[in-house]
């Protein structure tokens, strides 16, 4: 029996429009109405997490930031928050900034970038719906560096562009050269740089601790990279159509595209079964 669902947002839950579907909204309140509980996961901030799944009643948890925070909305309890070595982090600002990019930071809660630097965003070849959306929530901040310099934000997470695809490769081999830090591409034209040790299956799995459910007794939905440890560890991994082919691999089910409600249609078979078996 299938008692939890972690969903990750872009390109599985969301639809290219960056939009949850009013099908996939009546399919997962169905799914908490009977009892399961439903999990956004994340490399959004939890703000950002929160407010576009508002329309769905019933979520207690948000993993954000890519599982370096786990959030209690009910209460707003911060379950876990795994912050980065402040000096790594200014050292990967400076790249980011001497290297013409664009950089976005995550706390435990919410995101930041640097006034002005959206059009450095987009010069990555992303799509508009999708980066906009993932922008919509962020804090714009006059000196971004300044911010990390004086303890203002404490960062847990960091999302970067280049216009130049071998920057972002060099970037990765400096990070993995350090030993103590993860990087995952959620598309093909961004990466995202956290500490080792936090991922989406360590938070699913604290989650899942705190309410006593089994790993056999979750199911993880997912499209990119930074979906897979989540995908391996559930009981049941379900990728989307459009999920990029090293998801695909490791799923145990391949659902619709995004634009299908593939995810919402991976649940609603859940219901049926579980249904039945009642």
């Amino acid at each position: 029996m299938i008692r939890l669902i972690a969903s990750d947002l872009d390109g599985t839950l969301l639809n290219t429009r960056s939009e949850i579907s009013d099908y996939s909204i009546q399919i997962l309140t169905e799914a908490i109405r009977e009892g399961i509980l439903f999990v956004p996961c994340s490399g959004r901030s939890a703000r950002n997490i929160i407010n576009k799944t508002k329309n769905i009643p019933g979520i207690r948890y948000v993993i954000g930031a890519n599982g370096t925070d786990v959030i209690n909305i009910e209460n707003d309890e911060i379950l876990f928050s795994s912050p980065m070595d402040k000096e790594t982090v200014l050292s990967i600002c400076r790249y980011v900034r001497d290297h013409g990019g664009f950089l976005e930071i995550y706390d435990h809660i919410d995101s930041y970038i640097q006034e002005g630097s959206e059009e450095n965003f987009y010069e990555s070849g992303i799509d508009y719906a999708v980066g906009s959306s993932i922008l919509e929530a962020a804090i714009k901040l006059p000196d971004l560096i300044k911010a990390v310099e004086e303890d203002r934000i404490i960062i847990c997470k960091m999302h970067i562009t280049f216009p130049d695809p071998a920057q972002m490769e060099d970037l990765e081999a400096r990070c993995l050269k350090k030993g103590d830090l993860l990087v995952t591409h959620p598309t093909y034209f961004n990466m995202e740089i956290f500490p080792k040790g936090s991922d989406k299956d360590k938070a699913l799995a604290m989650i899942a601790e705190k309410e006593g459910i089994g790993q056999d007794e979750i199911m993880a939905i997912g499209d990119s990279s930074n979906d897979l440890t989540m995908i391996r560890y559930a009981g049941t991994g379900v990728a989307v159509s459009n999920a990029m082919p090293v998801l695909k691999e490791a799923a145990d089910i391949i659902t619709g595209s995004n634009d299908e409600d593939g995810a919402a249609a991976a649940v609603r078979e859940v219901l049926e079964k579980q249904k039945v078996e009642k």
